[in-house]
C-alpha cells in the first residue's frame, strides 16, 4: 500500500462519502460541498508556525485510530494535535490532520533540551519547562521575543554566592634574656598558638563554572599566641686575669694569650669603659706577663682603644665555661 502526505489516492467522492456518512450520523442536511472537502484536504493553520499536515488511508489500512497511527510515515509527537476528519472505525478509509507543535532548542548550561511547544514566547516556553531565567542570568534572545520554528536560544546561568574561607595565622616566637639562668639553657613560659584569619568572597559562577572571585571581607578573627622562650645569659666563670690589652696584625691568628690556653673562650672587659667583647684564644706572644690579651686591631677598637694609643691599660679577662 502507497500513500503520500497530502496526496488523495482515490477520487474526491471518498471524501464526500464519509462526510456525509459523519453528517448523516450527526443528523445534519447530508450535503459537503466542495468548499468543505478542500478545507480537510488542504487546512490553512491559524498560526504558520504550526504547520498541519494531512495523510489519507483506504480501509484495507485498518479499522481503528491506532492502526492508522501506525502507519503515518512520519514520527507524531506527544505534543502533536491529531485529528481524524473521518473515523477509520466506519471501515471506508480515513484522513488525518496533524498540527504540528514547534521544535525549538534550547541550550540551558551544560544541558541541551530540544521542546515542541504551543508557546508563543521564549519567556512562556522557559516557564512551562520550569526553567525560567533569573535576575542573573544571560540568554542570547530577549524574553518576549516570539518563538520560531527551529529556533537555538542559548541560555548562560549566572549565580553569585558568599564563601568564606579559613586560613591559620602563625604565631610569632619572643626571647627574653635572663641574667639568672645559665648560658646556653632556655626554657619556655608560653606556648604559642596559632591565631585565624576568616575571608568572605563573592563568587561569581556562570554555568557552575567560577569566573570572578572579589574579597568582601578579611580580618583576623582569632589573634595568634606568641611563644615566649627565656634565654640564659648567665655565664659561669673559671680562670681570671687581669693586665694590659695591646694590639697585633698577623694573617691568620686574632687572639693571642699566654695566661689562657689556645681554644678558651675569654670575656674581656675594658675596665676604663666597661666595653666588653668575647673572643676565642688562637694564639700565645712574644709579649710581658702584665700583657693578658694581644688582639687584632678590629677587637682592639671594639673595646675602645686606637691603633695610636697601642695598649689597653687595664683589661679583666675571664675564662667562660659555658660558651
Amino acid at each position: 500500500m502507497k500513500f503520500k502526505k497530502r496526496y488523495i489516492a482515490t477520487p474526491i467522492l471518498l471524501i464526500a462519502i464519509a462526510l456525509t456518512w459523519n453528517i448523516v450520523l450527526r443528523q445534519h442536511p447530508p450535503e459537503a460541498t466542495a468548499e468543505e472537502i478542500n478545507h480537510y484536504l488542504h487546512p490553512q493553520p491559524k498560526d504558520p508556525r504550526h504547520p498541519i499536515d494531512v495523510y489519507q488511508f483506504n480501509a484495507t489500512d485498518g479499522n481503528t485510530e491506532s492502526d492508522i497511527l501506525a502507519k503515518i510515515p512520519a514520527p507524531i509527537y506527544p505534543e502533536d494535535k491529531v485529528r481524524f476528519v473521518i473515523d477509520p472505525g466506519y471501515g471506508i478509509g480515513s484522513i488525518v490532520q496533524v498540527a504540528r507543535a514547534m521544535p525549538v532548542t534550547i541550550h540551558d548550561g551544560k544541558k541541551e533540551i530540544v521542546a515542541r511547544t504551543w508557546d508563543d514566547t521564549v519567556e512562556e516556553l522557559l516557564n512551562d519547562l520550569h526553567r525560567p531565567l533569573g535576575d542573573l542570568d544571560k540568554a542570547d534572545v530577549a524574553a518576549t521575543d516570539q518563538l520560531a520554528p527551529n529556533m537555538i536560544i542559548t541560555i548562560t546561568r549566572v549565580a553569585k554566592t558568599k564563601v568564606t574561607t579559613k586560613e591559620s595565622v602563625a604565631y610569632e616566637t619572643t626571647t627574653k634574656e635572663d641574667p639568672t639562668l645559665d648560658r646556653g639553657k632556655s626554657k619556655v613560659t608560653e606556648d604559642g598558638k596559632n591565631g585565624e584569619r576568616t575571608k568572605v568572597f563573592e563568587v561569581t559562577r556562570e554555568d557552575g563554572e567560577e569566573v570572578s572571585r572579589k574579597l568582601l571581607k578579611d580580618e583576623v578573627t582569632t589573634k595568634p599566641k606568641n611563644k615566649v622562650v627565656i634565654k640564659g645569659t648567665k655565664i659561669k666563670v673559671g680562670k681570671t686575669a687581669t693586665g694590659k690589652a695591646t694590639w697585633y696584625d698577623l694573617c691568620c691568628t686574632k687572639v693571642a694569650s699566654n695566661s689562657f690556653r689556645k681554644g678558651t673562650v675569654l670575656k674581656l672587659t675594658n675596665l676604663s669603659n666597661g666595653k666588653s667583647i668575647e673572643v676565642k684564644v688562637d694564639d700565645t706572644g712574644a709579649f710581658g706577663s702584665d700583657v693578658v690579651v694581644d688582639l687584632a686591631p678590629s677587637l682592639f677598637k671594639q673595646l675602645g682603644g686606637t691603633e695610636g694609643q697601642g695598649v689597653i691599660s687595664r683589661v679583666k679577662a675571664e675564662e667562660i665555661l659555658n660558651p
